[in-house]
């Protein structure tokens, strides 16, 4: 198989791009594995046609970032890079030039029954949220589609979807290096590095609070699942580090209670914080190694994050049940012992959802208790007592 002029393929891995890729070796399937039919020429040819039969729509995109109006037959060239292997989905960045302007997108590919029907509803999920709260912590969503990824013998089908792609944002893991766990920033550009601790703090605490922003107290839903071990954080450092999440698999209550009284909603919010702590401190060492559970330092970040999306609620009307005070004052009301038996509540939760992390967490239950009670007395959410922990 040959490339075809003004398009150009790239497979991306942890050293940068590959020296030339060879469109007749097997692809991988949802396992990492190779796959038994496919080729990976039928995946770049099939996430080309799938943008030829949107060009129009890449056009319109890739003109918006140029501000005037681009034609289909002005695109010059595309660089489509193989970026990431998933449990259920493949990822390319597609590079679109013209002109002198560049534009990036990703295209997200499903092969798999299990990966087509999630990648379509967390299609209408990341399209639903983006409109409910109009936030930039979400691509944006434009096209969802079907194609065959091999013509002959009637192909094998492929649900692909076009969004936006966060450039300059880098994928991160925990780590261990020498006996110590730190973050590591996978830059596969400029080579993967060790967080300083500035940023794994600005790490934690961006991410904690675009979770809470997303938190709808009104019903109780929330973004979930969601794991640091799938790379669903991604961040960009250098200047003000900020924090993306690029995917929303799902956005509905995960533990339910009745709505009729004010106490139902702080009970509500009560488990979604006590649940936000636990699951930001875990991972998988290196992004696929062991479970990880990360070291207290994350804690003061997790709730500096949480309080200050509650604050940006505040502004818009949207702190139902309470105020950030209010809040602060329940949370730190509580002892060691009760947070215990909040915390020991959750594990019937990750029994369903997570059971591979279920061991990591019941383990260390009864230490994160002590350890989020002191956190908690510490923390003072106005921010003219803080005390710069941040910095």
């Amino acid at each position: 198989m040959k490339q075809k002029p003004g398009v150009r393929y790239v497979i991306v891995a942890a050293g940068g791009e590959l020296a030339g890729v060879d469109l007749n070796q097997p692809f991988l399937d949802a396992s990492g594995q190779n796959h038994a039919s496919l080729s990976w020429g039928d995946y770049f040819h099939g996430v080309e046609h799938f943008l030829r039969r949107h060009a129009c729509t890449l056009a319109a995109l890739t003109g918006q970032k140029a501000g005037r109006g681009l034609p289909p037959a002005e695109i010059e060239q595309m660089i489509i890079r193989s970026e990431k292997h998933g449990a259920f989905y493949h990822i390319s960045c597609v590079e679109v030039l013209s002109g002198g302007t560049e534009a990036k997108f990703t295209v997200s590919t499903a092969v798999s029954p299990r990966g087509r029907a999630w990648m379509k509803h967390e299609f209408n999920v990341l399209g639903n949220l983006n409109k409910m709260f109009n936030l930039p912590y979400l691509p944006p969503v434009y096209v969802l589609d079907e194609v065959n990824l091999r013509l002959d013998n009637g192909g094998v089908p492929a649900t692909m979807f076009l969004s936006g792609w966060f450039d300059g944002y880098h994928e991160w893991h925990l780590t261990r290096q020498g006996g110590e766990q730190n973050i590591e920033i996978w830059d596969v550009k400029n080579g993967y590095r060790p967080a300083s601790a500035a940023e794994s703090y600005a790490i934690y605490q961006k991410a904690s609070q675009i979770l809470t922003l997303y938190y709808n107290p009104a019903d109780y839903s929330e973004i979930y699942p969601w794991h640091h071990a799938a790379g669903d954080f991604v961040v960009r450092t250098g200047g003000e580090v900020d924090v993306k999440l690029i995917t929303a698999r799902k956005y509905g209550p995960v533990l339910t209670f009745p709505k009729a009284q004010k106490s139902n909603s702080f009970i509500a919010l009560v488990y979604f914080f006590i649940n936000l702590t636990v699951q930001m401190r875990l991972d998988k060492y290196n992004g696929v190694g062991d479970a990880a559970w990360a070291q207290a330092a994350c804690l003061p970040a997790v709730v500096e994050g949480f309080f200050a999306a509650w604050r940006e609620k505040e502004k818009t009307g949207g702190c139902s049940p309470g105020r950030v005070e209010e809040i602060w004052s329940l949370l730190k009301s509580f002892g060691r012992d009760e947070l215990k038996n909040i915390l020991y509540s959750l594990p019937a939760y990750y029994r369903r959802e997570d059971p591979a992390d279920l061991a990591l967490i019941e383990s260390n239950l009864d230490k994160h208790a002590g350890q989020l009670h002191d956190v908690l007395q510490d923390f003072d959410p106005r921010p003219d007592v803080r005390d710069g922990r941040a910095g």
